[in-house]
């Protein structure tokens, strides 16, 4: 059985509405925030979604971009696997998990910084185009280019 519910967090009574103890797997994709007040809002909201829906043998997958967890936590860069762990270990413990597994992801094979002119020759080289979107955003914005689908995102496997 899948559920695919597309609620904001933020809507009162929304963990009311939810099943008990129902779900084995629930993912959260890029639904953290810069804000600090909405971030520990919504830490709250989904430590109480775990807490109520998830089944005691359940799973967490929390897919984050890398850029906004290293700033939650006072990065830019990540020099080392100790020090990425370390920032992996706060999200988790912020949100009473366990750490499973993670995996960083990226279109790049280096998590160097990069220019974004060089960015653009690399994605113009490497990365399929958004071919439905661009033009959207040409109409309806001042946006001049193409935009690539590009990863840089932290997966996260969890429980409780």
């Amino acid at each position: 059985y899948l559920r695919f519910d597309t609620a904001s967090i933020f809507d009162d009574g929304l963990v009311d509405k939810l099943p008990k103890k129902f779900f084995d797997f629930i993912v959260i994709s890029h639904c953290f925030f810069k804000d600090e007040k909405t971030r520990k809002q919504s830490e709250i909201i989904y430590k109480n979604i775990f807490d109520t829906c998830l089944t005691d043998s359940g799973y967490i997958l929390l897919i984050i971009q890398d850029k906004l967890l290293l700033k939650i936590y006072g990065n830019s860069k990540v020099n080392n696997a100790n020090q990425e762990r370390n920032i992996i270990d706060k999200l988790l413990g912020n949100l009473g998990l366990d750490l499973i597994w993670y995996k960083y992801l990226s279109s790049r094979n280096t998590r160097d910084s990069i220019l974004k002119e060089n960015f653009a020759t690399f994605a113009n080289k490497n990365l399929q185009t958004q071919k439905f979107l661009s033009p959207l955003l040409r109409q309806y914005t001042d946006q001049r280019y193409t935009r690539h689908y590009t990863l840089d995102d932290y997966v996260i496997l969890a429980r409780k």
